[in-house]
């Protein structure tokens, strides 16, 4: 379901009105400067030095969304008269300066595999163009290869000086260590990133699992994961977690699925050494006894972002682009609760540090329901509709009925 279609199934629970919007920016012109081409689907990576890891970042993220959308990349080297060394990082080859016209725009197809565009290439983008442009004429050049593209596609592009001219879905800039200054070029776009991207060692943070494809667009949503192992399981007459499936244990195909989307992932429990096989790490409840409230308490508490999504221990097939749009709600408020056919689905659900407060009163209380939560804090109902993979694996029929499915 679209976002912008699903709004008025979000509700504010604690207000008894939807949320408010935040204020839009400040426009182009109101900044003295010209109004950039908004560019739904383009992801741009700019850089705050050289060798910082730009390209290996731009390849990271190719490779991990080539397999569910086919991916377009783009180097954009922008020609300073009187430069003495070349922005794509060889010395004296002399292309730059061969440029006759204003711009130029050609696809690549291999070639040298140290190149920018080879290894892009090799990372499984499915076309690659290297566009060389004169400063003034990066306009021309970007709307010339735009009528080479398929309308809807995902473009992963290099660049500082093209975020003065386009309106990415994101712009994101790589620092490192040694970066001590940034060059002019990333100094001027500085202030349009989202975000810097730290580089070390070939890791970054954020990294490609903190993006999403969601509706087209690309998005940053920086999220931690939590999964309730906890329970008496006595309707399955044995623990839920360790129970397996198709030979693996539940819990561990929950926990697979979710390392694609989290590089933080923690298990709820009060029995470590029960799930040590997964390599994770493991939260104990801050008091036994006191219900999934509390292990969702001391979990948010535990996790590194603030945004953590929780699932129990019985949910076998995880959407994650389902996942992605909560996370998103959850940008503006403190929980972000399903609602599916029989109700409530809190153990399916996204809540933030913000709502530890909240969390803190109830059990202080003596109250063990989560829904106790909602009216304290900013609450947003997400409607699953018919969300056929959606299930709980409570009993051995439902167990049998789940296998009868694959």
């Amino acid at each position: 379901m679209p976002l912008d279609v699903m709004d008025d199934a979000l509700l504010d629970c604690h207000r008894g009105a939807r949320l408010p919007c935040h204020p839009a920016p400040a426009t182009a012109q109101a900044a003295g400067r010209a109004p950039r081409l908004r560019l739904p689907g383009w992801l741009l990576i700019g850089s705050t030095g050289r060798n910082v890891g730009k390209t290996e970042f731009a390849c990271a993220i190719i490779k991990g969304f080539q397999a569910a959308h086919p991916m377009v990349g783009v180097k954009v080297t922008v020609v300073v008269e009187g430069e003495s060394t070349c922005p794509r990082g060889a010395t004296g080859c002399g292309v730059c300066a061969a440029l006759k016209e204003d711009f130029e725009v050609s696809e690549e197809t291999g070639g040298h595999p140290g190149k920018d565009t080879a290894r892009m290439l090799a990372s499984g983008a499915r076309r690659v163009f290297w566009v060389r442009c004169r400063r003034a004429a990066i306009d021309g050049a970007i709307a010339a290869l735009r009528t080479r593209l398929d309308p809807g596609t995902l473009v992963v592009a290099e660049s500082n000086s093209l975020a003065r001219a386009i309106e990415p879905d994101l712009f994101l800039m790589i620092t490192n260590d040694r970066s001590s200054s940034a060059k002019p070029t990333a100094a001027d776009v500085m202030g349009l990133a989202q975000r810097l991207v730290r580089s070390s060692d070939g890791a970054f943070d954020p990294g490609p699992r903190h993006l999403a494809v969601l509706d087209g667009t690309w998005r940053l949503v920086e999220a931690s994961a939590a999964i309730l192992a906890g329970g008496k399981s006595s309707r399955m007459g044995q623990d839920k977690s360790l129970l397996p499936v198709n030979g693996t244990p539940l819990i561990r195909r929950i926990y697979e699925q979710l390392l694609n989307r989290f590089d933080d992932v923690v298990i709820s429990t009060n029995d470590p050494e029960r799930h040590a096989f997964l390599g994770a790490r493991t939260v104990p409840d801050r008091v036994p006894g006191r219900g999934p409230l509390m292990g969702i308490a001391s979990a948010v508490q535990a996790a590194r972002h603030e945004r953590v999504f929780v699932i129990a221990c019985d949910i076998p097939v995880i959407d994650l682009d389902t996942v992605t749009r909560m996370l998103v709600i959850a940008q503006d408020a403190d929980c972000v609760i399903p609602v599916s056919s029989v109700g409530y689905e809190p153990l399916f659900a996204v809540y933030r540090k913000s709502a530890l407060p909240a969390m803190r009163d109830v059990l202080e209380t003596g109250e063990r329901r989560i829904s106790a939560i909602f009216p304290r804090v900013r609450t947003r109902f997400y409607d699953l509709g018919c969300a056929p993979w959606y299930r709980n694996l409570n009993t051995r029929e439902d167990v049998a009925a789940f296998l009868g499915m694959g």
